[in-house]
């Protein structure tokens, strides 16, 4: 199964208020609109990107690198990858903290590729029980999200990714 593969590098990877636990996270792959992709060497996965597919959105939630294959341009190939899917990539960031080498490693990673800083304020719902609010940056590639696309892009998210009916509870 294909989180079982992956599952020791995301735990790694995301502190645990940013991630789902197993169990749910095995549900999110059930999804239609959930993908992954992921890229080996023998049985050792080396990096891997999960995202979801919306008409006019592809959201990169997870983009890990396996330490020691660290350096080589593979989380670059697999940004490549996804830009020849023709949607527009987004994704969410930590914003940066300077006491935090990981933020701002994250952004200038981001920024490097192409993608823009979002200035409109977000924050990501609890992916666990234990979770709250977490204050957050989106980031677009090559231009910012007009309003619109902002909105309608934090609905999709809230619905799908975080399981809110985020239009209702905002009625």
């Amino acid at each position: 199964m294909v989180i079982d593969k992956i599952w020791p590098m995301l735990r790694l990877s995301y502190k645990h208020e940013l991630r789902r636990n197993y169990s749910l996270q095995k549900k999110v792959f059930l999804s239609n609109l959930f993908n992954c992709i992921i890229k080996e060497d023998g049985n050792n996965v080396t990096c891997f990107v999960c995202y979801w597919i919306f008409d006019r959105f592809l959201f990169i939630e997870n983009l890990v690198v396996n330490e020691p294959y660290r350096g080589r341009g593979l989380a670059s190939s697999l940004i490549n990858e996804l830009k020849t899917i023709n949607r527009i990539l987004v994704s969410e960031v930590e914003p940066m903290d300077t006491d935090n080498p990981i933020t701002v490693h994250r952004i200038k990673f981001y920024e490097k590729k192409g993608f823009v800083m979002n200035d409109y304020f977000y924050e990501r719902p609890p992916i666990s029980r234990d979770s709250d609010y977490i204050q957050m940056k989106i980031v677009s590639y090559q231009k910012k999200l007009t309003e619109d696309e902002f909105l309608y892009l934090k609905d999709l998210l809230y619905r799908h990714v975080y399981d809110i009916n985020y239009i209702e509870s905002n009625k």
